[in-house]
């Protein structure tokens, strides 16, 4: 793993929790020139001293990438200190859970802003380079919840849904090139605040649910190598739980069964909203 990453100049966002954190440790170990992104400036300082690695050049950003302007800023800061980038990890990302019904448009404009639309302008920004030097490596970081969507997580899962085509559409563009892309799509993982985000609620949830979580969640460390792996071997889709497998898979030939299942996992929270519903407008 050394050799591939050594020397090479990595940009990473949502660097200081997580799956980004981990990701940024391991390649902050090998050698490589890393732009660590993250809102928090306080956790960017503490994660670069940790780092600590004289052999590498280590540069932090906080953006705050709800802003439609973050990925120019990005781009700007970065040529001041890289020639080039040869891999970009797009790892920031947001949850948010609700009743479709329930909505908020602002927030889901958000979640898209985060989820999606950063994404394909930061792509859109370093891609010609890229494209002249005919290599480099972007990864998307997805979510089994770009392949099958779930009750209460309607915009989230549309925000990955539109990431998954998004990066069919780019690897198909760019086939005649040495650029690889990689879809990741993660397990729960240890360690990581996402489902104690801003936009979460825990109400929306159940035992039997958290119960498949616990069971299923993976160390961000144990994801982060099977990331590199990924990129080293210029793997596509990686599904990174034996769950995500079978869930995809039994969706794919019996989605009505699947439908079943999901619909399960939350039922008194989705018929308790159907009847307040009906209770509101009587």
């Amino acid at each position: 793993m050394l050799n591939y990453f050594k020397s090479k100049n990595i940009i990473i966002t949502g660097a200081t929790s997580g799956l980004g954190e981990s990701l940024s440790k391991i390649l902050g170990g090998l050698d490589t020139n890393l732009l660590l992104i993250s809102r928090s400036r306080e956790k960017l300082n503490v994660l670069k001293s940790v780092i600590n690695n004289s052999k590498s050049i280590i540069q932090t950003l906080d953006l705050d990438l709800t802003k439609y302007i973050s990925p120019k800023s990005l781009y700007n800061f970065s040529t001041d200190y890289f020639e080039h980038v040869d891999i970009i990890i797009n790892n920031a990302g947001i949850g948010y859970n609700c009743f479709s019904t329930n909505v908020d448009m602002n927030i889901a404009k958000e979640i898209f802003q985060i989820n999606f639309f950063n994404i394909v302008e930061i792509n859109k920004l370093f891609l010609p380079s890229m494209i002249k030097r005919n290599k480099g490596v972007i990864v998307n970081i997805s979510s089994l919840g770009g392949k099958r969507s779930f009750p209460t997580n309607s915009m989230y899962c549309a925000s990955k849904f539109a990431l998954e085509a998004y990066t069919e559409s780019l690897r198909s563009e760019l086939k005649l090139t040495n650029i690889k892309i990689v879809n990741i799509r993660p397990s729960f993982i240890k360690n990581t605040k996402f489902f104690d985000g801003k936009y979460i609620s825990k109400e929306l949830g159940s035992n039997y649910e958290n119960n498949i979580k616990e069971a299923n969640k993976m160390s961000a460390d144990d994801t982060a190598k099977i990331i590199l792996k990924s990129i080293i071997k210029g793997k596509r889709d990686i599904n990174i739980s034996f769950m995500c497998k079978l869930v995809i898979i039994l969706n794919n030939l019996f989605p009505r069964f699947v439908d079943m299942l999901v619909f399960k996992l939350r039922e008194k929270n989705i018929v308790a909203n159907l009847k307040g519903i009906v209770d509101s407008s009587s």
